[in-house]
């Protein structure tokens, strides 16, 4: 809408529309809009679900007004689109056994890109940086590496088990774009990279990291158009996947069978289980409601009666519940509270208590500053008896649209039940003790005089421009 038109309409809105609408308009004019946040393209779509849920009653408006608020946003927001995709994947998935490896299960470590020109997330990553023992940092280049470490130190976040890479990205998700680690071989033991069609296929550099790291790790790398990003992915580890229903609104082309054969033969998952995604919310990534606790556990979130999602989570819950493991071990749904909140008018946002981490010997848990983080809390720790629950401050990330568990990834450790530790098995590092670093365990650049004029790391860097200065101004601010 022209600014002209929003002006007129401003001044004669309170005689012909009602004041509640005027405030509202005024506020998606106005206000903040949060950083890596993007509204859904099916216009009519979204409108749909604000009357559904009863949200256009509320506000007192109507939905040509809702219309006007979606238009207004939509000038100043990023609006996406699913993808239409409609031919079967082009390249071969691997040929033996493969598997899909559980977020419990053992791990090399996990993966981030740090949110350069986002001081709001800090303390989310500063949480995570404290508890993890192993973390990959994905910077642009030398200088952000140094702000890292500066803004690490200032915080007495010790880095000794950091390792940096210098590529370019867009944003700060790496959870979605992130590579997928599967085993694969006779024992499923021998790691290879999954690279999954994004969603956002126009964050181009976003979209080369898994191959980046297939490259870093040299490891065998599967491609695909199929659509999946991965908040989008869990699974118990014994061949159960769970995704919403919004892998076959982002695949349109793919009957439902297909998309089962797709799961077996990339994932090693023999059975599938699609509740629907939550109403309004803008990723339709399961990660945002369930998280996969061990074989037979699943914790979903549940909302009060009332919500527009309760009975989403209901029913989510019952699916669930009504399932059982490959092993014939009927799966134990257990819920956890679940917040959400109206930021202008129409944009929701989810305090979810599912978007956490698990690692080796802890869980990161968001906190929203919230009364329900203390019963969150309370419901992990009896989860998790054997791990230390952590509470981690994401009340500023979760407006973008995500918390922990959309900022990182975790790499399984495929060899740990078949590794005797009786050679140096290091797939980067040829240390002459064997201590199985996944990545080089140099803390900085082991150059003797790199000035950064040129490219000369020999295994950290993997630019493609050949050079230390990758920069992701212009990219969403990360």
């Amino acid at each position: 809408m022209k600014k002209v038109g929003l002006i007129a309409l401003l001044l004669l809105a309170p005689f012909l529309i009602g004041a509640d609408f005027v405030d509202l308009l005024e506020q998606v004019q106005t206000e903040p809009v949060p950083p890596m946040r993007s509204l859904p393209c099916d216009r009519e779509n979204f409108l749909d679900e604000l009357e559904f849920v009863g949200r256009l009653d509320e506000l007192g408006i109507t939905r040509a007004q809702a219309g006007i608020l979606y238009d207004t946003l939509a000038e100043r927001m990023p609006v996406s689109c699913p993808p239409t995709l409609n031919a079967m994947p082009p390249t071969t998935p691997p040929t033996g056994p493969v598997r899909y490896a559980a977020e419990f299960e053992p791990q090399h470590g996990i993966m981030l890109r740090w949110p350069i020109g986002s001081p709001g997330y800090l303390p989310t990553y500063y949480g995570i940086m404290r508890e993890a023992a192993d973390v990959l940092v994905i910077v642009a280049n030398a200088t952000q590496e140094q702000t890292v470490r500066n803004q690490c130190s200032g915080q007495s976040i010790p880095l000794d088990n950091t390792n940096f890479v210098y590529w370019a990205t867009d944003t700060i998700w790496t959870r979605d774009y992130g590579p997928i680690f599967i085993g694969e071989g006779e024992n499923t033991d021998g790691e290879a990279v999954l690279d999954m069609a994004y969603s956002r296929s126009w964050r181009i550099n976003d979209d080369r990291i898994p191959d980046r790291m297939a490259t870093l790790l040299d490891a065998p790398l599967y491609e695909t158009d199929f659509v999946q990003d991965g908040g989008n992915l869990l699974t118990d580890g014994q061949g159960t996947c769970f995704s919403t229903r919004q892998i076959y609104t982002n695949n349109p082309g793919w009957t439902e069978q297909q998309v089962a054969d797709w799961y077996r033969d990339y994932l090693g998952c023999e059975q599938l289980i699609t509740p629907q995604p939550l109403l309004n919310e803008g990723t339709g990534h399961i990660d945002m409601f369930a998280k996969v606790v061990d074989e037979h556990t699943v914790l979903i979130g549940q909302y009060p009666e009332g919500n527009q999602n309760y009975q989403r989570l209901e029913d989510a819950a019952a699916l669930i519940a009504a399932s059982t493991a490959l092993d014939d071990v009927p799966y134990e749904v257990v819920r956890v509270p679940q917040a959400s909140k109206w930021t202008m008018g129409i944009l929701a946002t989810f305090h979810t208590y599912t978007n956490g981490l698990i690692l080796e010997d802890k869980v990161l848990v968001p906190q929203y500053g919230l009364t329900q983080d203390t019963t969150a809390q309370a419901v992990y720790e009896t989860l998790f008896p054997e791990r230390t629950v952590v509470m981690v401050d994401s009340q500023n990330i979760i407006y973008s649209g995500g918390a922990i568990h959309c900022i990182t990834m975790e790499r399984q450790d495929y060899s740990a039940t078949t590794d005797d530790d009786t050679v140096d098995d290091d797939t980067i590092d040829d240390d002459t003790v064997d201590d199985d670093d996944t990545v080089d365990d140099d803390t900085i650049d082991d150059d003797t005089t790199d000035d950064d004029t040129v490219d000369d790391d020999t295994v950290i860097d993997d630019d493609d421009d050949d050079d230390d200065d990758d920069d992701d101004s212009g990219s969403c601010g990360c």
